[in-house]
């Protein structure tokens, strides 16, 4: 599947999907700064512990 100026695009871009993980991933990593454990966000997310480490420790923003 190529756009217009021939480039593919990425996973998620017509559907939306991976604006949505932005989202999503932003709201971890705000309300991790503001004080849940990586365990409430496990729980609340339902995302593994792993998962929800790589998201609040990747340099993303």
């Amino acid at each position: 599947m190529h756009s217009k100026n021939g480039s593919r695009r990425k996973w998620g871009e017509k559907s939306g999907a991976r604006e949505e993980l932005v989202k999503r991933n932003n709201k971890i990593r705000r309300e991790f700064k503001e004080g849940k454990t990586i365990e409430e966000l496990a729980d609340q997310f339902y995302l593994s512990i792993n998962s929800i480490k790589k998201i609040v420790y990747s340099k993303r923003e």
